[in-house]
């Protein structure tokens, strides 16, 4: 999370991670012992672990072949089926992203951010997830001004972690430079 052009990392470190904001009380078990946090609904493992239990209920799907296969299905897949007109496939993409927009609304809410940027491997795959995310934000936001808020995507790509690394060490370098520069 950048605040006023730094990155805001909080006590210990924990700040911005939205991915463990509970969004729904009777949601699905987390990794962080959680339940119901953003990841466990909008994230790309979220979404398959979704489809594959949409699947085994018996819902109609195009890659319903894939799990009786037992062939793993990916979220390029999804996202292509989706294109092709698979309904369970684009019902599923949707569901995230309104997550999505759901926990950005929180945070626009607590926050309030000049913009919002997305990135990830959901976004680069499936970019509707934006709008949808955006619409159900701003629906679910307080004040007026939210409607001038930006959602765009991230120009990082995949390097984003690498990116963000770098920018914690230089940040680190130079507010500490008497700890991180040689003397010689």
């Amino acid at each position: 999370m950048i605040v006023q052009s730094r990155i805001h990392r909080g006590f210990g470190n924990g700040a911005g991670e939205i991915g463990h904001m509970s969004i729904d009380i009777d949601g699905p078990s987390c990794n962080c012992g959680n339940y119901g946090c953003l990841e466990t609904l909008s994230s790309g493992i979220a979404i398959k672990r979704r489809m594959q239990e949409e699947i085994r209920r018996g819902v109609e799907s195009s890659l319903s072949s894939f799990e009786a296969e037992a062939a793993p299905i990916t979220l390029k897949m999804i996202a292509q089926h989706a294109q092709e007109g698979d309904r369970l496939a684009n019902d599923l993409l949707e569901e995230a992203a309104r997550y999505l927009g759901l926990g950005v609304a929180n945070v626009i809410n607590l926050l309030a951010p000049d913009r919002v940027i997305f990135g990830g491997e959901v976004i680069d795959i499936y970019p509707q997830t934006i709008q949808t995310a955006e619409k159900i934000a701003k629906a679910r936001t307080f004040s007026p001004q939210t409607k001038n808020i930006p959602f765009i995507k991230s120009s990082f790509g995949e390097q984003s972690g690498l990116i963000g690394a770098a920018a914690i060490i230089q940040q680190w370098v130079f507010d500490t430079p008497e700890t991180t520069v040689m003397r010689v």
